[in-house]
């Protein structure tokens, strides 16, 4: 017990000093627009259930920020609100993607919950240790991934975003592109029941995807246009202003793959861009964290070694 403890506490050490000290390409919504060119696939999907009159979701929202700035590339969160009559948002897009989420784990119902790809359900705020630990294990079992890129310009009031080629990896299986629009700081109107704040953060607004077994456009939700003649070349999606807001791509399964295969959830490349207000990390602290890490693990191992002698 004590040496697959320890175990633990040496790789997660380890990678935490894999984590990179930059975040995921994010422009400050303050600056300046400049077109970007979008490239990655690496990131981990996690996707939280939340609703703007849950309680313990008020505690930790404000968190997730700092937490996926923290994470750098690592990971993409995403926040569904469900359509229950009561959440103040209830965006269509959201709906979609929990009954696609529903597919892998039809028993989701409470919030705040989190699934890392195609990890266990996590419920509750305490559950965030847990959700950790999924992010490793994915780390630690994805061999490979999508490359995907796509640049996105603006002209007046109008952001596009269109693919300019990817390599794609090849699952004989059907799979898609799809774009997902998170807002930030969206603010939550007056009279509806909100025990927290007047923002959420990362508001799952937007889902397109293509399918890339016929080039079709098969979801259109929270976007003013989508369309492609090639998923993979020239899929171009547009969407009105949003002060803040994240731009994700993904690769992943279709919809009939999944309900034939539940476990198949996992995505196949992800890659997110933000604009939004940029939470600076100290990259001094994160070195004097890492040392405090590592003198605790000592101080653990001394104590376990008089307490459990050979």
């Amino acid at each position: 017990m004590r040496s697959s403890t320890l175990v633990y506490l040496i790789i997660s050490l380890l990678m935490l000093c894999s984590i990179p000290t930059g975040g995921a390409l994010t422009k400050d919504y303050n600056a300046t627009w400049t077109d970007v060119t979008v490239s990655g696939g690496q990131s981990l999907l996690v996707e939280e259930l939340t609703a703007t009159h849950c309680v313990s979701c008020t505690d930790i929202d404000p968190y997730l920020h700092q937490v996926a700035d923290s994470h750098g590339s690592r990971i993409s969160i995403v926040s569904y609100h469900p359509t229950d009559d009561v959440d103040a948002f209830q965006p269509e897009a959201s709906k979609l993607r929990i009954e696609r989420l529903e597919l892998k784990h039809p028993e989701i119902r409470q919030t705040p919950s989190f699934v890392v790809e195609s990890s266990a359900l996590r419920v509750g705020p305490d559950s965030w240790p847990d959700v950790q630990k999924d992010i490793l294990r994915e780390e630690t079992s994805r061999q490979s991934y999508s490359k995907l890129n796509y640049t996105i310009s603006k002209q007046n009031q109008t952001y596009t975003a269109k693919i300019t080629g990817s390599e794609l990896l090849a699952t004989g299986q059907k799979t898609e592109l799809s774009f997902l629009l998170l807002e930030h700081k969206k603010e939550v109107p007056e009279g509806e029941i909100n025990p927290g704040g007047k923002y959420r953060d990362r508001v799952t607004i937007g889902y397109a995807s293509c399918d890339l077994a016929n080039n079709s456009i098969t979801r259109k939700v929270g976007f003013l246009t989508a369309n492609a003649s090639s998923c993979s070349e020239d899929f171009v999606v547009t969407f009105g202003d949003v002060s803040q807001f994240s731009l994700i791509l993904i690769h992943e399964y279709t919809i009939e793959e999944i309900i034939d295969n539940p476990e198949i959830y996992q995505t196949l490349g992800v890659v997110e861009f933000s604009y939004r207000e940029i939470f600076v990390v100290d990259n001094a602290n994160y070195v004097t964290e890492i040392f405090i890490a590592f003198l605790s693990l000592g101080i653990i191992w001394s104590v376990l070694a008089r307490k459990f002698p050979k």
